[in-house]
C-alpha cells in the first residue's frame, strides 16, 4: 500500500532577488601598545605556568613592531631562551602572545 504526499501549494516568485551582499574587511594595522617590563615578566612566568607547557612553547614575540614566531624553550634573569639557542631579552620584547 502505497500513499501519496500532499502536494505542496508554492506561490509563482517573479521578484529579482539581490540579497548577497560582499564585505571585505581587512586590518594589517600593527599595535603600537607596549607592555611594561613587570606585564612582560609575568606573561612569561604564565607560559611556563600553564598546564600545556612540557618542555617548549611554541607563541608570537612582538620585537621592534614585528610578530615574530618563536619556540621558547626556558627563561634567564634577563631573557627567554628560544629552541634555536638564542636569548632574547625582557627589555626587547613589546609582547608575547601564546
Amino acid at each position: 500500500m502505497k500513499k501519496e504526499l500532499p502536494k505542496v501549494f508554492a506561490n509563482d516568485f517573479d521578484k529579482k532577488i539581490d540579497n548577497i551582499q560582499e564585505v571585505y574587511y581587512g586590518n594589517n594595522r600593527v599595535d603600537n601598545t607596549r607592555l611594561s617590563y613587570d606585564e612582560i615578566i609575568t606573561k612569561a612566568n604564565n607560559l611556563f605556568k600553564s598546564s600545556s607547557y612540557v618542555y617548549k612553547v611554541d607563541c608570537k614575540l612582538k620585537i621592534n613592531n614585528q610578530i615574530i614566531d618563536k619556540t621558547i624553550i626556558g627563561r634567564t634573569k634577563n631573557g627567554l631562551i628560544t629552541r634555536d639557542n638564542e636569548i632574547i631579552k625582557f627589555s626587547d620584547i613589546e609582547d608575547i602572545i601564546k
